[in-house]
């Protein structure tokens, strides 16, 4: 009955009504976001926290690489007669040699290899422990902290009077089972020598006290640390004098070849020394890890806080 609307057909009202309906449904204006600059600080020492971390760990990769090659560069060359380099060490330090006098630790010596030939004091041994024994490869290329089956036991500690009125020095020789506990009766005690022996070996910095460093048992010679000064007293190694207001600590020399039979005491190769507890690739992983935590941080810090 009635047919379509067309453009001129449309009530005049009706299209004024259309056109009023499409303008009001645009859409507001946006409001532009605020920034939000309190925010944006307090996460942002967060960012700079993460990425000062990863600073620390980057210079403790360098500085350990760097101590990494000098230690390996001393310990490939060939060990020296420990009283040749005394006597080489004093006269660059413009120093007479002076025997019968105990050698005391240098810093100039530390990871040399040497030789020392002497007799060792067996009356004055100390042992330091409990400790496990030095890694060693089984089977699988699995590195374990153990000999035969044990693993507690302790270091043993021996004055060695030294050849040619060259003093005395104490000779880290290794490591022993527990005497008490051990499947190995027999075996540990062949560590006791007689007469003259050649000991091949690395010179060692002395450990340092700690603030929570138990007490040792100097009246008995056992030790739960190796503080040199208390070992200089146990051992009767008398070094005098002071450098800088500290006391003379003795010489230490870790032994890196047994001069007796049997397997005990289990020695550190001297390729083991220039090694760290922590390994370059930890600190490259922890370094690698504090970059990427600062670098989305700085990221979602400016999507959410600034942009």
């Amino acid at each position: 009955m009635f047919g379509p609307l067309t453009r001129h057909s449309t009530p005049t009202f009706f299209r004024r009504f259309l056109s009023t309906a499409a303008s009001s449904a645009k859409p507001p204006t946006p409001v532009p976001p605020t920034r939000n600059y309190l925010g944006a600080s307090v996460f942002g020492t967060l960012v700079l926290g993460t990425f000062g971390l990863g600073l620390w760990q980057s210079n403790r990769y360098f500085w350990k690489k760097e101590l990494i090659e000098e230690r390996e560069a001393l310990l490939a060359t060939e060990p020296v007669d420990l009283v040749t380099r005394l006597k080489a060490l004093l006269a660059k330090q413009g120093q007479p040699y002076v025997a019968n006098t105990n050698p005391i630790d240098s810093p100039a010596l530390h990871y040399a290899r040497v030789l020392v030939t002497g007799v060792f004091d067996h009356t004055n041994e100390i042992t330091i422990g409990p400790r496990v024994p030095p890694k060693r490869e089984h089977g699988g290329g699995m590195n374990i902290a153990e000999v035969g089956g044990e693993s507690k036991g302790y270091l043993v500690v021996t004055p060695l009077l030294l050849a040619n009125n060259g003093g005395t020095v104490l000779v880290q020789r290794g490591w022993i089972p527990d005497p008490k506990q051990t499947k190995f009766k027999t075996e540990p005690a062949l560590r006791f020598t007689t007469g003259t022996v050649t000991v091949e070996g690395v010179v060692v910095p002395p450990e340092v006290v700690r603030t929570f460093s138990p007490p040792n048992d100097i009246v008995n010679r056992r030790f739960l640390w190796f503080d040199p000064i208390a070992a200089a007293q146990a051992t009767g190694v008398v070094c005098g004098g002071t450098v800088e207001g500290v006391a003379n600590k003795p010489l230490i020399i870790n032994a890196t070849t047994r001069c007796n039979q049997g397997q005990f005491p289990v020695v550190k190769e001297s390729s083991e020394y220039s090694k760290f507890h922590v390994g370059l690739e930890t600190h490259a992983t922890y370094a690698a890890t504090w970059y990427s935590l600062s670098f989305f941080g700085a990221i979602m810090n400016y999507i959410r806080f600034l942009r």
